[in-house]
């Protein structure tokens, strides 16, 4: 799993989802298209494919098709 070609198409999708997608000094987050809902969050260079995983798992859970 290539994760930082992944993370762009990952990104992309979650915003034509409409999420919305904020860049921070050291990480990102993923804001989900409810209000109510905490956003994900993900390191700015994810250094696993574990993180990756854990991200999708978190966004999967507020709403994100792959």
């Amino acid at each position: 799993m290539s994760s930082k070609g992944d993370f762009k198409k990952i990104r992309l999708q979650a915003e034509g989802q409409g999420w919305r997608v904020e860049k921070r000094k050291e990480y990102w987050l993923f804001f989900p298209p409810e209000e109510d809902q905490p956003p994900c969050k993900i390191a700015g260079t994810p250094s696993s494919s574990r993180s990756l995983a854990n991200f999708l798992a978190c966004m999967k859970k507020k709403g994100y098709k792959r």
